[in-house]
């Protein structure tokens, strides 16, 4: 498997685990009405069952071990910058990144 693919598996397994962190979030909220909890269990079920599955086709401890919710906030904080200072982030990390070859 490339760098690539594995940089995407695990960018699968983080969003998964958001999603099920979410949807566990909205299946406790008495506030939702019940037929909008029917469908978000369904969603729930299913990014369980993608999880369970990740972490049995791969080495599940380093899984556990990958604290998601800082893709998270890493993509929180970023839908609130405008273009040009994502611009600037960007380049930023591309010459940090450049540093660390």
């Amino acid at each position: 498997m490339t760098r690539g693919q594995q940089e995407s598996l695990f960018l699968i397994y983080v969003n998964v685990c958001n999603g099920l962190m979410y949807s566990d979030d909205l299946c406790n909220d008495d506030t939702l009405s019940t037929i909008a909890k029917s469908s978000v269990r369904l969603l729930r079920d299913k990014f369980k069952w993608m999880k369970t599955a990740m972490e049995l086709k791969t080495d599940s401890k380093l899984l556990k071990s990958v604290d998601t919710l800082r893709f998270d906030e890493v993509l929180r904080i970023m839908t609130e910058l405008e273009e040009d200072e994502l611009n600037g982030l960007e380049k930023t990390i591309q010459e940090y990144l450049n540093t660390l070859k």
